[in-house]
């Protein structure tokens, strides 16, 4: 939870519309771009996630292997991946409703069944 915004703080902040033209639109210019490296991010997740759930899994020992290259999976976005689809697959529905938000299936109305399929 953010700080609440004490006096001297506010009497340095400037808003966009008191600025010069140029000084706002260099702001703006580095949020539009801050903002869609963060959408790429989101979309090669999303990409992993559904990569990952249409992918067949492939072990070595305890150690998860990418079926294509054959190479251990050891990042952290893996793991998390990996360790989140073991859950639902075992039944945890929490699990399974963070892959479809994951995905971007995550905003279906209530008493609407997501239809997944584990492959088993």
């Amino acid at each position: 939870m953010p700080r609440p915004v004490t006096e001297a703080q506010k009497s340095h902040l400037i808003s966009l519309n008191k600025r010069p033209k140029e000084e706002a639109r260099k702001i703006q210019s580095m949020g539009g771009k801050a903002s869609a490296i963060a959408n790429r991010k989101k979309k090669a997740f999303r990409e992993a996630v559904a990569a990952f759930l249409a992918a067949p899994a492939v072990w070595k020992g305890k150690q998860l292997v990418d079926p294509v290259t054959g190479e251990a999976l050891d990042d952290m976005q893996a793991a998390l991946i990996v360790r989140t689809m073991q859950e639902a697959m075992g039944g945890n529905v929490k699990a399974a409703k963070l892959i479809a938000e994951w995905l971007g299936e995550g905003n279906t109305p209530a008493g609407v069944n997501i239809n997944v399929s584990l492959g088993k």
